[in-house]
């Protein structure tokens, strides 16, 4: 509760001295951490919810900047100082990201992870597993161990 209480008081008094996204930033990093926090100690009652934000969390990672620049180009979203038009827009940018993040993961991400696990499969069953033979492993474990006069110059 204290720490949501300090991040609205960050929205309304730094408003003016940062951009409204960095504010919002720092007012997400504080959640998420409490998030994790609470999720870590088994208090965080939707799994689930952590669970589809977890699968969805590339396509964040690939749609946001595409998102924040139409956010700008829109001409309702310039100079906003409003505090509560800033919060419903923070939410509708929120939503709107999500909605396109869940949707391409379902119709992208997923179709094509699928996809590489029967690649995969069928590579598997071509040309054999990816494994190596035991032969491998000890030329290997042979190369690595320092050589005597490796040891001889050390000692020296």
């Amino acid at each position: 509760m204290l720490a949501a209480a300090t991040g609205l008081l960050l929205i309304i008094f730094n408003g003016g001295c940062a951009a409204s996204w960095e504010t919002f930033t720092i007012f997400a990093l504080m959640f998420t951490g409490t998030l994790l926090y609470r999720a870590e100690a088994g208090q965080f009652p939707w799994r689930r919810a952590l669970y589809v934000t977890i699968l969805v969390s590339y396509s964040v990672y690939l749609l946001h900047p595409v998102l924040i620049e139409v956010y700008h180009s829109l001409p309702w979203t310039r100079h906003v100082t409003y505090v509560p038009k800033e919060l419903m827009l923070a939410a509708v940018f929120v939503t709107v990201l999500l909605v396109c993040c869940g949707l391409t993961h379902w119709c992208i991400e997923a179709p094509m992870q699928r996809l590489g696990r029967r690649v995969a499969s069928w590579l598997d069953v071509r040309f054999g597993p990816d494994t190596r033979p035991p032969a491998w492993h000890a030329n290997r474990a042979r190369s690595i161990r320092p050589s005597n006069r490796t040891r001889s110059a050390r000692s020296m």
